[in-house]
């Protein structure tokens, strides 16, 4: 399994998280609604933007193509520890700040 990239630094102050527990609700005619689990585990996906240089912009995107939705050890920046991902559709938008690009991204673990 790959490790996710040193040089594409996730920006803290950008991040997000999207807990889907994976329940599924079914109302009833008459009382409360049901719920069951759908997953055995909670799936995370994080909203997460990386400041890059040019040259690591270049790296990270042959990275992202040879692990194309593939599962990588990645270190939460919130809580330090390190996890199992993947890139949400491997897909990526970057935009340009100073000197530097910024890759706006999706990224999803199992908890």
């Amino acid at each position: 399994m790959d490790t996710w990239p040193s040089y594409a630094r996730i920006i803290v102050a950008n991040y997000a998280e999207s807990v889907d527990d994976g329940v599924v609700r079914t109302e009833m005619d008459g009382g409360l609604a049901k719920e069951r689990w759908r997953f055995s585990k909670t799936i995370v996906t994080r909203d997460a933007t990386i400041l890059c240089s040019q040259q690591d912009r270049q790296q990270f995107s042959a990275w992202r193509k040879a692990n194309r939705g593939q599962w990588f050890t990645w270190r939460d920046p919130v809580d330090g520890v390190t996890k199992q991902a993947r890139m949400v559709k491997a897909q990526i938008k970057w935009s340009r700040f100073g000197v530097y690009w910024q890759g706006a991204l999706q990224l999803e673990t199992l908890e």
